[in-house]
């Protein structure tokens, strides 16, 4: 069993720019007269941070937590779900330069119903990726041939065939 959670020094960057984004656009809306047009876009503009800001938080009380039955989501928004219902598995990577070289990762991993993301951001990822790496072979969890790739970026070996994780 483990226990994940994305530190506030990680999310000071988002929360920063959620609130440089909501002061910019909700600020002249809200302490001047703007234009009809502008006023719409300004607060089209910060509905969209203040969104941004909405899920940094619920992102910072957050807990991810494996355990030998399930991965368990604890936060304001929680879930569970158990390694025998889990359907699907991805691992993407998002590149923010044309060289690749910067960007982060996402783990989702789907069952049914449910879905459970998770970014790269938070404490011990590639210990968590390894487990359910582990944890995908121990069940025969379908995995997305993008996230075969990216176990084997991460230096966890992944059998490309099945998407079992080799022995």
């Amino acid at each position: 069993m483990s226990r994940h959670r994305y530190s506030g020094r990680v999310l000071a960057g988002d929360y920063l720019r959620a609130g440089s984004g909501l002061a910019i656009t909700a600020g002249p809306v809200l302490l001047l007269e703007p234009a009809t047009a502008v006023a719409t876009v300004l607060s089209a503009l910060s509905l969209l941070f203040g969104a941004f800001a909405l899920r940094t938080g619920l992102r910072h009380l957050t807990v991810i937590e494996l355990t030998a039955d399930g991965i368990v989501s604890q936060g304001p928004i929680s879930c569970h779900i158990p390694w025998r219902g889990v359907t699907r598995l991805q691992l993407d990577y998002f590149s923010t330069r044309r060289e690749a070289q910067r960007g982060w990762m996402q783990l989702k991993i789907s069952s049914r119903y449910r879905r459970i993301r998770i970014d790269s951001t938070i404490d011990g990822f590639e210990q968590l990726a390894a487990a359910v790496a582990s944890t995908a072979r121990e069940y025969a969890i379908p995995m997305t041939d993008t996230a075969v790739a990216n176990f084997g970026a991460l230096g966890i070996a992944v059998d490309g065939s099945d998407g079992e994780v080799a022995a």
